[in-house]
């Protein structure tokens, strides 16, 4: 998998052919993951006018096998987004904002819990542990 141009990529390691899974020309896609289970692609797009989280297939195709438009997660937040990282168990994400807060997505309900705020800049440097219940983050003083 991989973002080029604003739009998100899977590519077969030999054969096949690369597809692009949010064909969004008018958008910026960016911060893709993977989820653990390696069948849905996570990132953040600003097709809304304001950074939100998308999921899509990565194979491309929705229930019926036609291509499958990427699902909104959340609604509103108002701030650049980054740093998107899955849970362990595919349960949640975890995301900073522009303004240092960190939250975490539950993704089968779209619940967003702010889990910490880095009040001198960006938040960057946090962690799932192994079992998907914690986070570890480092603040600043």
């Amino acid at each position: 998998m991989f973002v080029a141009r604003g739009d998100v990529f899977t590519a077969p390691i030999e054969h096949g052919l690369t597809r692009n899974l949010t064909q969004s020309s008018g958008a910026h896609d960016r911060g893709a993951a993977w989820s653990p289970d390696g069948k849905q692609i996570a990132f953040i797009s600003d097709r809304s006018g304001e950074d939100e989280i998308y999921l899509v297939e990565q194979d491309g195709r929705g229930e019926q096998g036609e291509q499958d438009k990427p699902r909104k997660l959340t609604e509103g937040l108002k701030s650049m987004l980054f740093n998107l990282r899955w849970s362990p168990d595919g349960r949640r994400l975890a995301f900073s904002d522009k303004y240092g807060k960190l939250h975490v997505l539950t993704v089968v309900n779209k619940r967003i819990l702010e889990a910490a705020d880095e009040r001198h800049g960006l938040l960057h440097d946090f962690a799932w542990s192994p079992c998907g219940q914690h986070l570890a983050i480092v603040l600043s003083e």
